[in-house]
């Protein structure tokens, strides 16, 4: 079967589409209720190896099967990927700006009580658990491009709102994510990365219905993760989702590892590199909204050494590159004296309006 659509390159392709109806009935004047949608005590539809293009046909979307069954109340979808068609490193260029690169890929999704009827008729979906199986998500954000003309973006909980549908769902439940994220550094030779693994995530009251919100206007958002495949990494969040500003609190933890483990980000994007030095603890706490935000930031962590690299070369070479390591590392002996070392000071965020989350400021005082 093919579905053609002016907003897509590629028209929409699917196999195998089934529709079995079960027990249709209707009586004049008779309402349709949730359990029996369309006056049928079922619909069972089912489509196998789904694909098309969007987005001026540089991303094909495909996913393996699709199913849902009113009676059930569940909708499945198998198999999903969104990948570019051209070259991760062409997409920006075909843009003409700056512009994030993603590559996605989800083994399952899975929607159970989803009520029907209430999307038919009122235009609101309702669910209870919505399962996401074994997302893997890269991100490549090229800064050799130049930047877009600017336009205001919303946060996430933001856009949430803004939706044209009414949302409530119980809870949105992430399995074993898996985040690998790459930037290409404006004068750098090569990107640096980021790996988060195992990443679990539980989303709790996420609804953008006011009526539901009156109620308990609060999203709650829980994380835990592998930081480089090697450290324990948590994340707390909340949102209150009746709040103009978007208020929002958060707080993170993240456990012991060799710093030097984060020069492939660190070299390649900041010009420096990690000689030594072990981080036995992080912890992050801030209270804000959609413009600013404030809290503490504590490191904890012993014998840390580390030389600022040439932006061209990538050598430690020149006088005033080696005296910049020399004065960076006097400070760090000068201001902990004792061992292990600890430092907590203020943090502070500004969110750049261009782009859809926080920016994250430390104080232009060295952190460590």
């Amino acid at each position: 079967m093919r579905i053609h659509n002016k907003d897509f390159v590629a028209p929409l392709e699917m196999d195998h589409f089934n529709i079995q109806v079960d027990s249709f009935h209707v009586e004049p004047g008779e309402q349709m209720d949730s359990n029996r949608v369309l006056w049928a005590d079922n619909i069972l539809v089912g489509v196998q190896n789904i694909y098309t293009t969007v987005d001026g046909g540089l991303y094909e979307l495909g996913a393996d099967a699709f199913q849902f069954s009113t009676k059930n109340k569940n909708l499945e979808l198998r198999g999903l990927s969104f990948v570019p068609t051209v070259g991760r490193y062409e997409y920006a260029l075909h843009k003409g700006f700056q512009k994030d690169v993603f590559n996605i890929n989800l083994k399952e999704l899975r929607v159970q009580d989803l009520d029907y009827s209430s999307l038919l008729y009122s235009k609101k979906i309702r669910g209870g658990v919505l399962d996401v199986i074994r997302p893997s998500i890269a991100i490549l954000k090229d800064k050799r491009i130049p930047v877009p003309p600017y336009q205001y973006k919303a946060i996430i909980p933001e856009k949430f709102k803004q939706l044209p549908l009414s949302i409530t769902m119980d809870s949105i439940m992430v399995a074993q994510a898996r985040i690998h994220y790459e930037e290409f550094p404006e004068k750098g030779r090569k990107p640096g990365n980021i790996l988060l693994t195992h990443m679990d995530i539980k989303a709790t009251n996420v609804s953008n219905d006011t009526t539901q919100l009156r109620i308990d206007s609060t999203l709650k958002i829980t994380m835990a993760s592998r930081f480089l495949d090697t450290a324990d990494l948590t994340l707390y969040l909340e949102y209150d989702m009746l709040s103009p500003i978007n208020a929002f609190k958060m707080s993170s933890t993240l456990g012991e590892f060799d710093a030097t483990q984060i020069n492939r980000y660190v070299e390649p994007v900041y010009s420096a590199t990690i000689n030594s030095g072990m981080v036995s603890r992080m912890d992050m706490s801030v209270i804000g909204n959609d413009s600013i935000a404030g809290g503490k930031m504590g490191l904890y962590y012993e014998d840390f050494k580390f030389t600022f690299l040439n932006e061209v070369t990538h050598e430690n070479k020149g006088f005033s590159t080696k005296l910049r390591s020399m004065i960076g590392n006097t400070i760090i002996k000068t201001n902990n004296k004792y061992h292990p070392f600890k430092r907590r000071e203020p943090l502070y965020f500004e969110r750049i309006t261009a782009v859809s989350y926080t920016h994250l400021t430390l104080p232009t005082t060295p952190y460590v």
